[in-house]
């Protein structure tokens, strides 16, 4: 018997984003990000990983929710949100004219 495979990203959907880009949602509810790090931070990453046995993704997930609180201490946050529309939700009123 032959199992069918998923796709090779995995199950999901496609849904369009605030400025108009579609991108692929898992079932969980996770996003796909792509970003560079230097060879220093991939090392300690990798070391970090085998050393408490978790993964890199999730080392990276809990280095963002980090930031993230850190930044609502700050009250940085509100000026990183967007609106429905796409645009910045940290201008004023007169900017946009």
């Amino acid at each position: 018997m032959v199992k069918e495979r998923p796709p090779k990203n995995g199950p999901g959907k496609q849904v369009t984003g605030p400025r108009g880009g579609t991108t692929t949602v898992t079932q969980a509810g996770m996003f796909r990000k792509n970003l560079w790090i230097s060879q220093e931070q991939n090392d300690r990453l990798r070391l970090l990983a085998f050393r408490t046995r978790r993964s890199e993704g999730d080392l990276i997930r809990q280095g963002i929710e980090l930031v993230l609180a850190l930044a609502k201490e700050e009250g940085a946050e509100d000026a990183t949100r967007t609106t429905e529309t796409g645009e910045r939700g940290d201008e004023d009123e007169d900017e946009k004219r």
